[in-house]
């Protein structure tokens, strides 16, 4: 269901989602096209912060599947580290504060 949700925010931001597996996906959970480039993303349902490693972890699959870049979301927050760390490579954040921006601009459309 979380990752379902977060199927249908990126829809709404006119990405094209596609869910996993859920088993054997290397830490994928959608992937994303837009424009002709594809995107990854990995959400993490976490109650506490959500340190560097899961970054670094879905950097290394960017890299490897030669995408434009990686999505890590999560209901939670990051750590100081992972912020820092990611504001130079090919990761976007998504927290819970920026999910409920998402879902605050698309309110109206989300079925």
């Amino acid at each position: 269901l979380f990752i379902c949700f977060y199927k249908a925010i990126f829809e709404l931001e006119g990405y094209e989602p596609k869910v996993g597996p859920g088993r054997n996906d290397g830490g994928i959970d959608i992937t994303l096209k837009k424009d002709g480039l594809t995107y990854l993303v990995q959400c993490k349902r976490y109650n506490n912060t959500v340190p560097k490693s899961f970054a670094r972890e879905l950097l290394g699959v960017v890299h490897r599947e030669k995408v434009e870049k990686g999505f890590l979301v999560t209901t939670s927050r990051f750590t100081e580290g992972t912020i820092k760390w990611c504001k130079n490579e090919k990761i976007e954040l998504i927290n819970e504060d920026i999910l409920f921006d998402l879902i605050i601009k698309h309110i109206n459309n989300i079925e």
